[in-house]
């Protein structure tokens, strides 16, 4: 198998090639960029798979990225034509922050990598994507943690080196984020209410979205503005807000939030993208098992709102398969509403987002 052998690292100043694959959902990404940080100013030459859909995020690195795009889910035939090009790079080692599948493992022998570690359950340690790999995080161990101390463990495991931990970051490119959104922003200062979670977490039902939207409206003293599920937004008819609802691009919400005086929302991409923007966010944790210790905006201004009760048996599996949640729908509207306005009066922290401190540093030097 000399063939799959990876050319190894060209640069002699590099400690290595590292390559990540995370393609999932939204948060799921953002959570990576800590990770992504620390390699590179560790000295290591990084290579990134994410989902085609957040490719604009990472466009201005203040560091050299290798960046390949990959489905959601990844078929064989796909892995192994990331795994061709990881190869021609000269992968040293490959880091799968996801599910060990077939289209992984492909991915990840292709790559020609030496060192090849991924995440997986504990009920499919042992099957054969998972033979491919020199090491396996198991993701139960991993439950108590935050999700980005997991990503940094789990890399730091295939590096064999410790590495630091920042904030999360969006490496949009300034231009193009002020391009999709100049048009849409409020003249006046808003907040911005987010429907829908993307899948991942219960929505709350309409009724709760309503007051919320009402309470914000009302006592905030601000232009409330609407994000999210286009069909939810339609519920909250005669309330005065503006609805962006299924009508921005990512690049288009980033700069939405950006400027936001805060965010409210369940949890979901959202929250991590305005956390990397650092506005300040009240965050509804509904089901039992997505907790804010392990999903918390990292590094953020923040208030969490957890249900007052939980549906019987919840597992991942089980509530994606519902319709109704009684998590969901114990959630306390007036509680959000209250948080919100205690954040309206704590002071924003910096923007101190890579793309930023680039851009100042350009201006300097000109």
């Amino acid at each position: 198998m000399a063939f799959l052998r990876s050319r190894g690292n060209s640069n002699p100043d590099s400690a290595g090639r590292v390559a990540i694959l995370r393609t999932r959902k939204l948060g799921d990404t953002i959570a990576m960029t800590p990770a992504i940080e620390a390699a590179a100013q560790a000295g290591y030459e990084v290579a990134f798979v994410c989902n085609p859909a957040f490719r604009s995020l990472f466009e201005r690195t203040p560091f050299p990225l290798q960046l390949e795009t990959a489905g959601r889910r990844l078929r064989i035939s796909e892995g192994v034509r990331i795994g061709l090009r990881l190869r021609r790079w000269g992968c040293d080692y490959f880091v799968c922050q996801q599910d060990i599948r077939s289209g992984v493992a492909a991915a990840g022998v292709m790559s020609g990598a030496r060192v090849r570690v991924g995440w997986t359950a504990r009920k499919r340690m042992g099957n054969w994507p998972s033979r491919f790999f020199t090491q396996q995080a198991v993701k139960e161990d991993m439950l108590p943690i935050h999700i980005v101390e997991a990503n940094l463990d789990v890399l730091s495991s295939a590096l064999n080196h410790e590495l630091g931990s920042g904030p999360l970051r969006c490496w949009a490119d300034p231009s193009r984020v002020e391009r999709e959104s100049e048009a849409i922003l409020p003249r006046e200062p808003y907040l911005v209410l987010h429907l829908g979670t993307g899948g991942s977490n219960p929505p709350l039902p309409p009724t709760a979205y309503a007051a919320i939207a009402e309470g914000l409206s009302r006592r905030s003293g601000l232009r409330l503005v609407i994000t999210g599920d286009s069909k939810l937004a339609e519920t909250l008819e005669g309330s005065n807000h503006l609805s962006l609802a299924g009508t921005t691009s990512l690049l288009g919400l980033a700069g939405v939030l950006q400027h936001a005086k805060a965010l409210v929302s369940v949890d979901s991409g959202p929250v991590h993208l305005a956390a990397s923007l650092h506005t300040p966010i009240v965050v509804v944790y509904a089901k039992k098992v997505a907790t804010p210790r392990r999903y918390h905006p990292w590094q953020a201004t923040y208030s969490a709102i957890r249900a007052e009760a939980f549906c019987e048996g919840c597992t991942e599996a089980a509530c994606q398969s519902q319709r109704t949640w009684t998590c969901a729908d114990s959630v306390d509207p007036e509680k959000v509403v209250a948080a919100a306005l205690t954040l309206l009066h704590t002071e924003r922290l910096p923007d101190i987002s890579a793309a930023s401190i680039a851009e100042q540093r350009s201006d300097k030097s000109a």
